[in-house]
């Protein structure tokens, strides 16, 4: 009985212990998160990236919206160098790509805004 109190202290304080490390891990990566705002006239509008590094992916994500404004967060990884971003809204299309230092905040904003398609998006970090 002893010997398994022993070992549930042990566990219990190495879980303490690595607790504080599993939270701050994308702190400790370098990873930031972003802010993400979608604005789309009348019509249902998506936004997708693909954050990379030399042409291998790291990661991606997509926002989809009414009406209105959508928000949302996604993280950029610390080794990115590289977002692309395509926008949809009605028939209309947009795909831009964007580079930056890695481990750098963003701040970008893409739009279209022709007949029948008005939607912007931004990121920022």
């Amino acid at each position: 009985m002893k010997r398994a109190l022993v070992v549930l202290v042990a566990i219990l304080a190495l879980a303490v212990v690595s607790f504080p490390t599993m939270l701050s891990a994308s702190a400790a990566t370098g990873d930031r998160t972003v802010d993400l705002t979608m604005k789309c006239g009348n019509a249902l509008c998506h936004a997708t990236w693909q954050w990379s590094q030399g042409g291998t992916i790291l990661g991606s994500g997509f926002l989809s919206g009414n009406e209105g404004t959508t928000t949302g967060t996604t993280i950029q990884p610390a080794a990115a160098d590289t977002v692309a971003i395509q926008l949809s809204v009605s028939d209309c299309r947009l795909s831009r790509g964007e580079t930056f230092s890695p481990g750098h905040s963003i701040n970008i904003t893409e739009k279209i805004d022709t007949t029948g398609c008005v939607e912007s998006f931004n990121m920022k970090s």
